[in-house]
C-alpha cells in the first residue's frame, strides 16, 4: 500500500496528465484532499512536490492553479535539450 502523500501525488498527478484540471483556476487543498477521503497534510506535501516539479503554481492562502509555460521556460528548455543533444551526439563519435 502506498503511503498517502504517494496516493495523493498520483491522484494529482492523473488529474493534471489527463485535462481535468484548467488553467487559470485555483484549486483548494482542502477540497481535493476531501474528495480523495485523505487529511490535508499529505495532499499539502503531494501538492509541494508537483510544485517543486514545475506542474503547478501554489497560490498562498488560497491553493494552486496549473503552471502555464511561458516564453522563458520554453527557450530554457530548447536550450537544454540542444545542450544534451549535442553531447550525446559527440559521445557517439568519441
Amino acid at each position: 500500500m502506498l503511503p498517502l502523500n504517494e496516493q495523493a501525488y498520483q491522484h494529482l498527478q492523473s488529474l493534471i496528465m489527463t485535462g481535468q484540471l484548467s488553467y487559470n483556476q485555483v484549486y483548494s487543498e482542502t477540497k481535493l484532499a476531501k474528495e480523495l477521503g485523505i487529511s490535508r497534510t499529505p495532499f499539502r506535501d503531494a501538492v509541494h512536490r508537483l510544485a517543486q516539479e514545475g506542474y503547478i503554481d501554489i497560490i498562498p492562502s488560497k491553493g494552486f492553479m496549473l503552471h502555464q509555460l511561458t516564453k522563458k521556460d520554453v527557450v530554457e528548455t530548447f536550450q537544454i535539450r540542444s545542450a544534451l543533444e549535442s553531447y550525446c551526439t559527440l559521445q557517439l563519435y568519441c
